[in-house]
């Protein structure tokens, strides 16, 4: 009996040595396994560190780059108006300018404070997966790249210095551009549902798209004006915000980085998409004329300049708004290419006929019977031909009556940039 007590106790010593051996084990695992997780969290980190340090260095740079160029900006803008000053030359305009150069310069200081401001909070927010540090990074970048290539570019036209207003319109867009992401950026921090949260960030990615888009094209199409004339105020750049407006209407965006999907959602991005394209295309067409041993057909005037860059942000979703764009691409197409003689009829030495310019006179009838003049003025006969030629106008773009609602103006607006592209094109090939 004693023997096999024995025996029994040694097999359970023997287990409980084997259970501590185990345990002792798979504590050295857990042990091992803890350590694992503590390197990697430390590298991670590391590497958030890193990301951070990046993230403020090149704001930093960016943010240095862009003051400089403001910097330029104001010290070519003093030397002329001290070549004014000598000539005793001060006027009413001369204030004006001055005001409106002035106006410009705060828009764009203002921009880099509030950049400062949001760099603070996105840096500090970073284990946060809200303000996200990689989309404010990504938001700036575009905004100091797109800005310094607008400014560079109107100052070595002269544009900031010679014509302040053209300055202060040019200012507009990096202004809605930075306003929009910021606002965009710190409502992202109090999304709590996945369809906003795609919403704003699908809207970031889409304004991104467009600003870059616009900064790229402008300083191309931009020249000093060959008259000088008093300008008006530039009008408000709603784009960004509408973008917004249509992807928070829509059910779901299944990957708002998917640019395809976005201008898809977004009519108003689709539509201020071939808006930059019809302006992309205008020096095309007065390259391929001079080529050809023509003059430019579409001349630099100050409101063809001032027409360019209202068109670009225009979101026109009302009766006001559009008889704005009305005016816009009456003042690019048929004042500045010559008015009563537009150089692009075959009758003035240009390639088409005028049946080829029907988009045209549609635009001239809906500003000329409609938008800015009553075509109830005048003789029975002359209000009767006046309603005539605004239901044919409005019938070749499938509409039987005038816009109604903001989803019958925007679709207008795109009909006529669409074909207003395509004319651009046919000029410019029929011109080479």
């Amino acid at each position: 009996m004693m023997e096999d007590y024995r025996r029994r106790q040694d097999i359970v010593g023997n287990q409980v040595q084997r259970m501590m051996e185990d345990y002792r084990r798979r504590q050295d695992i857990v042990g091992n396994q803890v350590q694992r997780m503590m390197e990697d969290y430390r590298r991670r980190q590391d590497i958030v560190g890193n990301q951070v340090q990046r993230i403020i260095e090149d704001y930093r740079l960016r943010q240095d780059v862009v003051s400089n160029q403001v910097q330029r900006m104001m010290e070519d803008y003093r030397r002329r108006q001290d070549v004014v000053v000598a000539q005793e030359a001060r006027s009413a305009v001369d204030y004006l300018a001055n005001r409106n150069f002035l106006a410009s310069v705060s828009h764009l200081t203002r921009q880099v404070r509030d950049w400062a401001k949001l760099a603070e909070d996105a840096v500090s927010g970073l284990t946060s997966s809200r303000l996200s540090s990689e989309l404010f990074a990504k938001a700036h970048e575009t905004w100091a790249a797109g800005t310094t290539s607008l400014l560079k570019g109107g100052t070595e036209r002269g544009l900031w210095a010679d014509n302040a207003a053209f300055g202060l319109r040019i200012a507009s867009l990096p202004t809605a551009y930075s306003s929009f992401c910021q606002t965009a950026l710190r409502a992202l921090g109090g999304a709590d549902d996945k369809r906003t949260m795609n919403a704003l960030i699908g809207s970031v990615n889409l304004a991104e798209l467009h600003f870059t888009r616009a900064s790229e094209i402008l300083p191309s199409v931009l020249e000093p004006p060959i008259e000088r004339h008093r300008q008006g105020e530039p009008g408000p750049m709603r784009l960004y915000v509408v973008q917004h407006a249509d992807l928070a209407a829509v059910p779901t965006i299944e990957d708002p980085e998917n640019v395809t999907e976005l201008v898809r959602k977004s009519p108003a991005a689709g539509a201020a998409a071939q808006v930059l394209e019809m302006l992309r295309l205008i020096p095309q067409v007065n390259s391929a004329a001079k080529i050809s041993g023509r003059g430019e057909i579409l001349k630099p005037t100050t409101r063809m300049i001032e027409a360019m860059l209202d068109l670009v942000a225009l979101v026109p979703s009302n009766r006001a708004a559009f008889a704005d764009f009305i005016d816009c691409v009456y003042w690019l197409f048929y004042e500045g290419a010559g008015k009563d003689n537009l150089r692009y009829l075959s009758a003035n030495g240009g390639p088409y006929s005028e049946k080829d310019c029907e988009v045209i006179w549609a635009i001239k009838t809906f500003r000329n019977k409609w938008y800015r003049h009553d075509p109830d003025h005048g003789e029975a006969t002359s209000v009767k031909r006046s309603y005539r030629a605004l239901r044919e106008a409005l019938e070749r773009f499938g509409f039987a009556h005038l816009p109604g609602n903001a989803g019958d103006y925007r679709q207008l607006h795109m009909l006529l940039v669409n074909e207003l592209v395509r004319f651009l094109e046919g000029l410019r090939d029929r011109l080479t």
